[in-house]
């Protein structure tokens, strides 16, 4: 197994900072009129967790905008990645999302890596314009309230889920499949024509490794850039 560079890490939204911005630099946080908040109340490694509810949302643009804007790092292509966050889910009125990478106007409209909640499960989308069906499920229902821990990897032909670093779903697409990003990012909710799907949770360590497939175990501490380096599937 191979080690995976810290610059692999291209997307770390923590609740070690003091503020809400991508601890990789390689993306602006622009909040939106009600701000995703850096929430005490609630939290698992660091002294704060990042709380969105509601109308709580932000959205990404690329380190050099000015702007919400596409950003062509979250562009994943048929490169192996790595996505995981820790979430403690309070309420799932009809479907919530996490992360919404992708473009909402163009056919069946879910395209890019996309996270999102419904009917008491969670779905992992790492979805293409040209073949837009390679979604997982988790097989055991949401436990709300609670902290979990959950992974997506692509390794070459295999997309792999795991909660609390068990494996608990694979699916297999074809090496051409392209995960492509040509939306504007959006934490909290999803874009469909208008904002839609609000979450309800605490969030935290949510982190999108490109290049690599690491190998899942459950962490004991918080995410770090400068943490040890993790190992890659091979």
């Amino acid at each position: 197994m191979a080690d995976i560079p810290s610059s692999a890490t291209i997307l770390l939204l923590s609740g070690s900072s003091t503020t809400v911005e991508d601890l990789s630099k390689n993306h602006k946080v622009y909040q939106s009129a009600s701000p995703v908040l850096l929430a005490t109340d609630i939290t698992k490694f660091n002294s704060r967790s990042l709380y969105a509810s509601g109308g709580r949302y932000f959205t990404l643009g690329p380190a050099s905008s000015s702007s919400e804007a596409v950003c062509p790092a979250l562009d994943l292509g048929t490169s192996d990645f790595t996505f995981e966050t820790w979430l403690n889910i309070h309420t799932l009125s009809s479907s919530s999302s996490v992360l919404f990478t992708g473009c909402a106007n163009i056919g069946y409209g879910r395209y890019g890596l996309n996270v999102s909640l419904y009917a008491n499960t969670i779905y992992f989308a790492a979805n293409s314009s040209t073949s837009p069906s390679s979604e997982i499920v988790s097989s055991s229902a949401i436990t709300f309230n609670t902290w979990t821990h959950w992974a997506m990897t692509r390794l070459g032909t295999s997309l792999r889920l795991y909660k609390n670093g068990a494996l608990v779903d694979t699916r297999t697409i074809p090496s051409s499949h392209s995960c492509v990003s040509d939306g504007i990012p959006y934490v909290g909710c999803a874009f469909y024509s208008s904002y839609s799907y609000p979450l309800d949770a605490h969030f935290d360590d949510l982190r999108i490794i490109k290049g690599y497939a690491r190998q899942i175990t459950l962490p004991t501490g918080p995410a770090s850039l400068n943490e040890p380096l993790f190992k890659a599937l091979v």
